[in-house]
This record gives C-alpha cells, structure tokens and sequence, in this order.
C-alpha cells in the first residue's frame, strides 16, 4: 500500500479534466438560461388575451356576422345579408350602413 505522507498535494488537472469541467458548467449554465426561456414564454404566451373586439349590440338581432374589422375610430362589420356597417368602436352605435352589390 502507498504511504499517504508521500502523495504530493498540489497534483495538477489534467488538460482534458480542466475542459471537460469547463464544458459541464457551460452546458449547465446553457440548460438553466434555456429553461428559464421557456418559462417566461409560457408564461407570455399562456396569458389571456384582451377583447380586440367588443361586443357588438348595435346591429339587427337576425344579422349573421361574416366579418369584423377594427380601425383605430371604428369597427367594420360585414353580413351575410350584404350589408356593411360601421360602427362605433365600443359597436354600441351604427354610424353607416353601406349595402354590396
């Protein structure tokens, strides 16, 4: 059996162990930031999401909705009767009707 008192104490790391200690702490550091990332677009993409339309109140209760766009002042509606109506941005007030051909 070797004499412990023998074994020199400041043994250096072999190149190879030196890099491979250096790559662990990298790829640990990458998966904890990756992990993180994920996290936080959960977190963003799990969020509920505003009305981007409000209720519309204003048209005729027998009117099938086709279409709805918003402009930054109003709210275009277009039926399948052929009608379009624009209305207020809150779509409690008409404030056109313009009818297709």
């Amino acid at each position: 059996m070797a004499n412990q008192s023998k074994v020199p104490v400041d043994v250096p790391e072999p190149a190879n162990l030196q890099f491979l200690r250096k790559l662990v702490t990298i790829l640990t550091a990458t998966m904890i930031l990756g992990i993180i990332a994920i996290f936080t677009l959960l977190v963003i993409r799990l969020q509920p999401t505003s009305n981007i339309f409000p209720n519309v109140v204003a048209l005729p209760e027998t009117t099938n909705i086709l279409s709805i766009s918003r402009t930054p002042n109003e709210l275009i509606v277009t039926t399948n009767d052929k009608f379009i109506y624009i209305l207020s941005i809150d779509g409690t007030k008409i404030l056109q009707t313009l009818k297709m051909k």
